[in-house]
């Protein structure tokens, strides 16, 4: 993985991800859905401020969400969101603080700033 790095946390939230999608959906679907998260970061990283990464300061300065259907191209095709922080200075990068289902409280899973 270049252009972006993940913290021990997010780390965590990948195979975590990855081992559930294995064991509900087979490892063929884990593989697709791995490449798309390394797809979604690596374009993140090329482009922080991409119009579908939406700003959240309500959890943290400079964080921001992007949920992974947007990279997939169709609506419930992923059901996950990265939370990022952009690094500075270019080039761009970007820092994968967790990785969490669209359906968990970001509140309660994001350390706190």
């Amino acid at each position: 993985m270049t252009g972006f790095r993940l913290t021990p946390r997010a780390a965590l939230d990948l195979a975590d991800l990855l081992r559930d999608t294995a064991r509900r959906f087979g490892p063929r679907q884990r593989d697709a859905y791995a490449a798309l998260i390394e797809t979604a970061a690596q374009r993140l990283a090329a482009d922080p401020n991409h119009p579908a990464a939406r700003p959240r300061p309500d959890l943290a300065p400079d964080l921001r969400a992007y949920h992974l259907a947007t990279a997939a191209g169709r609506p419930g095709a992923a059901a996950h969101i990265l939370y990022f922080i952009p690094s500075a200075p270019p080039p761009a990068t970007i820092t994968l603080i967790r990785i969490l289902h669209h359906r968990m409280d970001p509140i309660r899973h994001l350390p706190t700033p």
